[in-house]
């Protein structure tokens, strides 16, 4: 019998009422979930939490820590955690600057809550 996989996400948001939004709607899906204001509550959390997280779903506009650091330092610490970057900022370059940083997926903000998990189910080979 093979050992079911991790579903923890790490959503790391500093817009309080999206990371709210975004928490329920995948504990709803049957993730745990783990929640950070910024990049170095995010980084706390992760070191806490790394065997539990699979997946790090963040903005790149955090305080503290951005998040293209954020991305870099996880995945650093942990090669196989998925990532997922979000930005409202416009422009090519913000999605390549998530790419270089270590995202293996980015989504332009505003979203529909359901590209989250379909995001997660991408780079989780669940797709």
């Amino acid at each position: 019998m093979q050992p079911e996989p991790v579903r923890g996400v790490l959503v790391v948001e500093d817009e309080e009422q999206l990371l709210t939004l975004v928490a329920s709607f995948l504990e709803g899906e049957h993730y745990s979930v783990f929640c950070a204001r910024n990049g170095a509550e995010a980084l706390e959390v992760f070191r806490a939490h790394e065997a539990d997280i699979a997946v790090v779903l963040t903005d790149l506009g955090l305080p503290e820590v951005g998040g293209a650091d954020l991305m870099t330092a996880v995945r650093h610490r942990k090669p196989t955690v998925k990532i997922i970057g979000l930005s409202g900022l416009s422009g090519g370059n913000v999605r390549q600057i998530a790419l270089r940083s270590g995202a293996d997926l980015f989504i332009a903000k505003p979203f529909h809550i359901e590209e989250i998990a379909r995001a997660i189910r991408i780079v989780m080979g669940e797709a």
